[in-house]
């Protein structure tokens, strides 16, 4: 019997955080490089693909990994 527990990730890549900002720039660069989008995520950006798996929308979605990583892995 299903208790309604859904299990969903999110994996960010190079996201705009306080202790990213400490990491030196070819630390920087070298997460970026592989990307399709060239630069650095923001934290929103991240937010809003939690706030989509816990909405009404991604009722249906469970033992999903979602990249939120700027192209990272396409």
């Amino acid at each position: 019997m299903g208790r309604g527990i859904k299990v969903n990730a999110i994996l960010p890549n190079a996201i705009r955080t306080p202790l990213a900002g400490t990491a030196p720039a070819k630390v920087i660069e070298s997460l970026i490089a592989p990307q399709t989008i060239k630069r650095m995520g923001e934290p929103g950006e991240v937010g809003y693909a939690a706030a989509f798996l816990i909405s009404v929308r991604a009722l249906f979605v469970t033992g999903t990994s979602l990249p939120v990583d700027g192209g990272f892995f396409a």
